[in-house]
């Protein structure tokens, strides 16, 4: 899967977190998703690709709070027939990278799957012990 960036002026690279088995797990994700939910998708990281950190606000962006917040997880927010997407991540492990660890939706303080916060934190954790590792997200 190709994601087209705007290449003049990007700032930031994405990464996304592999399965044990090496599988893509966002770039999976993706693909299960409707056309129109994935184009603005595409749109959010163009934009914050070519913004510097300090731009990365609400509506596109936030930082998490409570023991998320503390685990250092953010996410990435759009919203798309009728329903609002997340993607949980963290700022690292190279400069100027951000690290997608799982897709989600969001509704009324909920996340489905139920678990997604605990899944990010799991993650994030096992990234940064070099249990795991991630790719370059294209």
């Amino acid at each position: 899967m190709l994601v087209e960036f705007q290449r003049r002026g990007r700032i930031w690279t994405f990464r996304e977190f592999l399965s044990s088995g090496g599988r893509p797990l966002i770039s999976e994700w993706y693909l299960s998703l409707l056309q129109p939910v994935r184009a603005v998708f595409d749109d959010r990281l163009d934009f914050l690709a070519i913004h510097e950190r300090k731009d990365w606000q609400l509506p596109e962006f936030r930082m998490l709070r409570g023991k998320e917040g503390k685990a250092g997880l953010s996410e990435i927010r759009w919203e798309s027939e009728g329903t609002q997407w997340r993607v949980l991540g963290f700022f690292g492990l190279g400069r100027m990278q951000y690290t997608m660890l799982i897709g989600c939706t969001h509704r009324q303080k909920q996340y489905d799957p139920r678990d997604a916060l605990e899944t990010a934190i799991r993650r994030k954790k096992s990234v940064e012990r070099g249990e795991r590792t991630t790719i370059l997200y294209e």
